[in-house]
Order: structure tokens, then C-alpha cells, then sequence
């Protein structure tokens, strides 16, 4: 089901594209469904050691996501427009992302795992679903 969803996020968002890449550069919205930042277990893992003191260097910053965009140590992605496709469910993005020498649009895809809060994020590059859970709830108070 929520595989479908994806599909359904991205085939939609990638109809509209061409009507939207025009104001990439000039447009930036934030994603209000995202609270906090997430990664992948690993990603997370890495933030708090970060947190703890942990020199960045490529091998220990992780890719985050926030209700900004991805951010990572090579390159970032900005919300530049997003779609709601079910209310509290699902929703697409198109965001300009840059890395090294790089830049340009991409079509991402967001669908909530209402039992855990994480995100399956996929885009049109990497269909496979990565999840992108919390770190702010795995950090130790």
C-alpha cells in the first residue's frame, strides 16, 4: 500500500515538474510535517556522536533531514515545492539539490509510518524506500 503511494507521489509530482522548474531558485518552502531532524539508524548513530564531541569530517557526517532539506557533508537539497497527497500520509517534494559540481531539481517522495513516526523516502533516482527515523528521540536527556 504504501509502496503505491510512492508511486502515485512521484508519478504526479513528476507531472508537474515542468511546470515548476522555472521558480527552483527563487521558491523555498518548509516541510511542516518534518519535526526535528531525521537519518537512517545509521545516520542517527553517527548525529549523536557528533554530538558528543565527535570531530565532522566526510566519514562522520551524516546525511540529516530536516523541515529545510537533506543535508550532508558533500552536498544539500532545499524544499523548493511540496504536494500533500494524503493529509498527515504522504507527500512530495520537488527540491534543488547541490552536490560537488552539481545541482539541479529532484522529485522526492515522503510517506509517515503512522506506528513509528519514521519516513520512507524514496525519489525518482532511488525508488527503493530508505527510512528516515527521528534522532531527536534517540538522544538520552
Amino acid at each position: 500500500m504504501r509502496e503505491q503511494s510512492f508511486t502515485l507521489a512521484l508519478a504526479i509530482a513528476a507531472g508537474v515538474i515542468s511546470s515548476c522548474v522555472g521558480g527552483v531558485a527563487q521558491a523555498q518552502e518548509q516541510a511542516d510535517f518534518l519535526t526535528g531532524t531525521y537519518a537512517t539508524a545509521t545516520g542517527c548513530k553517527m548525529q549523536n556522536k557528533l554530538d558528543a564531541g565527535t570531530p565532522r569530517s566526510i566519514e562522520t557526517v551524516p546525511d540529516t533531514l530536516d523541515a529545510k532539506g537533506f543535508h550532508g557533508w558533500e552536498g544539500d537539497c532545499a524544499f523548493t515545492k511540496i504536494w500533500v497527497h494524503k493529509p498527515g500520509e504522504v507527500w512530495s517534494a520537488l527540491m534543488f539539490c547541490a552536490e560537488g559540481n552539481t545541482a539541479g531539481p529532484q522529485i522526492y517522495s515522503f510517506a509517515k509510518d503512522p506506528e513509528t513516526g519514521s519516513f520512507d523516502v524514496s525519489s525518482i533516482s532511488q525508488p527503493d524506500p530508505e527510512v528516515f527515523q527521528s534522532c531527536d528521540v534517540k538522544k538520552e536527556k
